[in-house]
């Protein structure tokens, strides 16, 4: 068993060694000094908090106290740590954690996973998403197939991408790691035996997508999104902001007007014509005289001055009547409340005519149109030359899409130059170092495909990304001959140990 194998070599005997010897220091004390407690007590989050840190430090030692390196058992492993610092409180029965001690070993040996939940929910409950992060990896280390931690690995990924409010603003790199996150979930446990909110999951999945790029995938999640959750209507106006960015103006009036009437069906209504016309995110939608004439004459509803019958008729004939709406709730002195803005951590604001262009560029990227995805990106980064407006990050997308674009056009010589152009602040992300592997390895240069692959598996952020890395490598045709390589063997080899 493993228990039994794991008291063999912590103790450095047998197992008969490993039961007495906390039982003989608790017998070498004095009888006053020993606990007096007529139960066990549970470890409290602080002595788990001093359990995971031994952990943690037995993976790699002083130097690397936030390893995530699988947990290993043995005379060196992390379980002699953790028994090196509880054996002086298992010797002093008389301390606080003397009993707690003993406890909190069993526990720690019987699942380190259960040792740290309680860290992993403090640290959420504290908005601290690194330590979130950290705590989800490792409890994928321990079992793989952990749907309900690959949830939370996205979810925490979402909300550090996302800290300043908006798919534009978001973090291209977090968004990434929580797409392969809640992807896997959703692989994982596709039926929700696990996965308590798919909604939720749907709703963090789409707007990541949003954020990519990958706009028809972020419409598709919404969709769901808005299925799983049939009483929410924020799906439906997020989906809305979305048709909005395309300039798809029907479909942003139709799925606006699907969430307005979900929300007066469960009366929620004033709550979201209050966040449609004060957060900023929805300015895009406000912007198209329907969808205002919608809420006002649903306001109009509410306050009594017209009927859900009429409200539809004036939103059908929005055109002609959009001022006598206006007229209507003026003439009988009801002026509705205007509240002000909402207050929102600063961000740049994208000149419409640059996000146009990438729009444009995403489109055609993600449907086959790669020459038009270049003109399109290459107009993006024109445009925003005299208008400064793309920060490092999505400057350096733009270049790695240009390159992957010209690779699938066969026009690798122009590929090269766009996939090594450097942007100061933004370094190189894995996707694009990967599309330099495979530019090299179809100009004949093993040797720098190689440096380039492996460079793209190191920066690899999570576990995921790392395996479909891997999984790339291993199966795509422009690596053929960089696969018959020992080195490329070896670089594999280094890499899966952490997948």
């Amino acid at each position: 068993m493993v228990r039994s194998s794991i008291s063999e070599s912590a103790a450095g005997g047998s197992r008969s060694q490993m039961r007495t010897a906390p039982a003989g220091a608790f017998a070498a004390a004095p009888k006053a000094d020993r606990p007096r407690t007529a139960s066990p007590i549970a470890p409290t989050t602080a002595q788990r908090r001093i359990a995971f840190i031994a952990i943690q430090y037995g993976r790699e030692g002083p130097d690397a106290p936030d390893s995530q390196g699988p947990c290993r058992y043995g005379p060196k492993g992390p379980f002699m740590k953790v028994l090196e610092f509880l054996h002086p409180l298992l010797l002093r029965p008389a301390h606080p954690m003397g009993m707690d001690a003993i406890l909190l070993l069993g526990l720690l040996l019987a699942s380190p996973a259960a040792a740290r939940e309680p860290l992993c929910k403090e640290a959420r409950e504290a908005r601290d998403y690194s330590s979130v992060i950290r705590c989800n990896e490792s409890r994928i280390a321990e079992n793989p197939r952990d749907a309900a931690a690959f949830s939370r690995l996205g979810e925490a990924y979402y909300y550090r991408a996302f800290q300043r409010g908006t798919p534009e603003q978001g973090d291209l790199t977090d968004a990434e790691g929580a797409v392969d996150a809640y992807e896997t979930a959703l692989q994982l446990d596709p039926k929700f035996k696990v996965l308590q909110n798919p909604s939720l999951l749907y709703h963090g999945l789409a707007q990541c997508y949003d954020s990519l790029g990958r706009r028809d995938q972020a419409l598709e999640a919404f969709q769901e999104a808005a299925r799983l959750a049939p009483r929410n209507p924020m799906p439906l106006l997020y989906r809305a902001r979305l048709y909005c960015k395309r300039n798809d103006r029907k479909l942003c009036i139709d799925s606006f007007q699907s969430g307005v009437r979900r929300a007066r069906r469960f009366r929620v209504y004033p709550k979201l014509a209050l966040l449609a016309r004060t957060d900023p995110r929805f300015q895009g939608i406000m912007e198209v005289p329907q969808n205002q004439v919608i809420l006002d004459s649903y306001d109009a509803v509410q306050r009594g001055l017209l009927s859900d019958a009429e409200a539809r008729d004036r939103i059908q004939n929005a055109d002609i009547l959009r001022d006598a709406v206006h007229a209507a709730l003026v003439g009988n002195r009801i002026q509705l409340p205007r509240p002000p803005a909402a207050v929102r951590p600063e961000a740049p604001t994208l000149d419409r005519q640059v996000v146009g262009f990438i729009d444009a560029g995403h489109i055609a990227f993600h449907s086959g149109a790669f020459r038009d995805a270049v003109d399109s990106y290459q107009a993006a980064l024109s445009a925003d030359e005299e208008k400064g407006a793309l920060d490092p990050a999505r400057k350096a997308l733009l270049f790695e899409r240009i390159g992957a674009s010209y690779r699938r056009l066969g026009l690798v010589e122009l590929a090269l130059p766009a996939l090594e152009r450097t942007v100061p602040g933004a370094p190189q992300t894995p996707s694009g170092l990967y599309e330099l592997a495979l530019c090299h390895a179809l100009k004949g240069d093993v040797d720098a495909a190689l440096g380039a692959l492996a460079s793209a598996l190191e920066k690899a952020p999570n576990s995921v990304s790392l395996g479909r890395l891997l999984k790339a490598a291993r199966s795509d045709r422009e690596l053929s001959r960089v696969r018959k390589s020992e080195e490329f063997d070896r670089i594999l080899a280094v890499h899966s140990t952490r997948h």
